[in-house]
């Protein structure tokens, strides 16, 4: 399955923060090797794996199909439902457990469709997941920041997938029906330079929205 529009560099930008070339290899390019783990992914942290496929589906990019991120994680763990969201990381810690007693490769089944050479790097990219996923829950728990608070992290941080996330929590916001509050963010994105082309797009994009909503902006 081809990769979606626009998010070539967006994976690129992910695979070159969270891959390392020479500890891991795609799981079509090589054999399993004697040794290695084969590691099953279990249900309900299969599920989540599925949601978190943003820029691509995993059997195309493998990792880096992925949204590893509390907020990505979160719209999950409300359309699912908490308790499925508990067993996810029940098995998250199953699984962590069953790779930090192994000593050599890991290879995925086709829910990570990806092969590490050692199981710590392994466990690094679970331990990722695992801390993001408990961001969620705190999230579910206490409230999300503010966008505004959001971007500004963003930004700081030149964070462009981020603001991509926000940009999505305000499109759906948008479709259902809260007016009001999707368009604050609207205006919070069209405020930003859209001279930095990597989020140019984005800050166009939302200018049109707050035009067809009401009226044009400046810039």
């Amino acid at each position: 399955m081809p990769c979606k529009n626009g998010t070539r560099q967006a994976i690129e930008a992910a695979r070159q923060e969270k891959s390392a070339p020479s500890l891991t290899r795609r799981w079509r390019d090589q054999e399993t090797r004697e040794g290695d783990l084969n590691l099953a992914i279990p249900h309900e942290l299969k599920r989540l794996v599925s949601a978190c496929e943003a820029y691509c589906q995993v059997d195309c990019c493998s990792l880096t199909a992925l949204d590893v991120n509390a907020y990505t994680m979160l719209h999950w763990m409300r359309a699912a439902g908490i308790e499925a969201a508990v067993e996810a990381r029940k098995q998250l810690d199953i699984v962590m457990n069953l790779v930090a007693g192994h000593e050599g490769g890991v290879v995925s089944d086709d829910t990570l469709c990806h092969t590490w050479d050692r199981a710590a790097d392994c466990l690094d990219y679970f331990a990722t997941w695992r801390g993001e996923l408990l961001r969620a829950f705190s999230f579910h728990a206490e409230g999300c920041p503010s966008a505004q608070q959001r971007l500004r992290e963003a930004q700081q941080g030149r964070d462009y997938l981020e603001i991509r996330r926000v940009m999505g929590d305000a499109g759906r916001l948008l479709q259902a029906g809260e007016h009001s509050a999707a368009l604050e963010v609207f205006a919070l994105v069209a405020a930003l330079d859209d001279g930095d082309r990597a989020i140019s797009n984005e800050v166009r994009w939302a200018r049109r929205v707050l035009a067809e909503h009401r009226g044009p902006t400046s810039g």
